[in-house]
């Protein structure tokens, strides 16, 4: 007999008007109010006062497509590192000739390379927050 009275029907008489409850479906039930201030949010779980709150829509934070934003990383949050470049020794005649194939730290020559990359900002794409989700509504008792 409990097991029927918990999978029956609604008994809209059970519930004080006012009374606040999550439903998995489109529309209201009938002598219910669909509540329509809080739309594409997340429900949390809450033992002490109750409130609302956060900036971000539900499908902003969570979905495909999503990315970082872009940034560009400065000169202290690179890795330190240095490129070496060894020089052209000059020919008997005095011209340039091929590269040397003394080691830099031989050659009193050896120079730093230039700097090579755009300077510009990346961001990251992020799939993994793509989650699995189930739509309710909330409902007044009228």
């Amino acid at each position: 007999m409990v097991e029927r009275a918990i999978r029956g029907p609604l008994n809209p008489a059970a519930f004080a008007a006012g009374t606040i409850m999550l439903f998995q479906q489109t529309a209201a039930p009938t002598g219910w109010t669909k509540e329509t201030t809080h739309n594409n949010k997340s429900l949390r779980l809450q033992t002490g006062s109750v409130t609302t709150g956060g900036g971000d829509s539900f499908t902003t934070v969570f979905g495909t497509g999503k990315a970082t934003a872009n940034f560009t990383l400065t000169s202290t949050e690179s890795a330190a590192h240095t490129h070496t470049q060894r020089s052209q020794t000059e020919t008997a005649g005095g011209s340039a000739g091929a590269e040397s194939p003394t080691s830099a730290s031989n050659d009193t020559n050896a120079g730093a390379t230039a700097s090579s990359g755009s300077g510009g900002a990346h961001a990251h794409t992020i799939n993994s927050l793509d989650i699995e989700f189930v739509d309710v509504i909330l409902a007044t008792k009228d």
